[in-house]
């Protein structure tokens, strides 16, 4: 358990272990842990907490991957345009400096948590990125900022992509309206449980984007690895 006597220690020894200074900042560490897990993630999910999930709910770094057909840019530019990013009023905005060269093979990749609450499954990535030394630089409108300069949205859609295809092949009945909670990333130094609109950005694709995006990328059917 996260608030265990225990925990303080491990943070300290983690902390050393990395060449840190523990003894300046293993509080701050364990102060930010507390914060994050008692936050409410969702005010659309009640009662939702890191702290409720427990570790058979719960997947840590899921390994994924996707047996690529040929995948060049200008196809996905376009079908990113077809998206509405969380902030923006409308789609068919331009992905700026979304580019890359043709590619072919295998891609791999990790989500850092995936969790289950009341039978929905949920993506979590940690981000430690500093916005700014005040909590109202971690608002709503801030993230997506962020989030849209740094191509973060497409890193959640191959997320959720990867999810969905692993949850298709292990869970009986399985329907994405259903059973696909959505993304949370989680901006570490703007999360405060008094605080509970900052430091989350959150986000749920469409189910018709997440069937393109998934047909785009491989006529395979892909995996993941617990």
């Amino acid at each position: 358990q996260w608030n265990q006597p225990a925990t303080r220690d491990l943070v300290h020894e983690q902390l050393r272990a990395h060449g840190l200074a523990a003894d300046e900042f293993s509080e701050v560490v364990v102060e930010m842990l507390g914060k994050v897990m008692t936050a409410p993630l969702d005010e659309n999910v009640p009662g939702l907490t890191l702290g409720r999930i427990t570790a058979l709910q719960r997947l840590r770094e899921l390994e994924f991957y996707f047996p690529l057909q040929r995948l060049a840019t200008e196809p996905l530019r376009a079908l990113l345009q077809e998206y509405r990013l969380p902030g923006e009023r409308d789609s068919g905005s331009e992905p700026e400096g979304f580019s890359f060269p043709p590619v072919r093979g295998m891609l791999k990749g990790f989500i850092d948590l995936v969790f289950e609450f009341q039978n929905r499954f949920y993506v979590v990535d940690w981000k430690s990125n500093l916005l700014g030394n005040r909590i109202e630089d971690y608002s709503a409108a801030a993230l997506a900022g962020e989030i849209r300069r740094r191509h973060y949205y497409f890193q959640y859609q191959l997320y959720t992509a990867a999810l969905d295809r692993y949850l298709r092949l292990r869970l009986p009945g399985y329907s994405y309206e259903q059973h696909f909670g959505g993304v949370y990333y989680l901006f570490l130094r703007g999360i405060d449980p008094a605080r509970p609109g900052f430091g989350i950005h959150r986000d749920r694709l469409a189910e018709s984007f997440v069937r393109k995006l998934n047909g785009m990328l491989s006529g395979g059917a892909g995996g993941l690895k617990p």
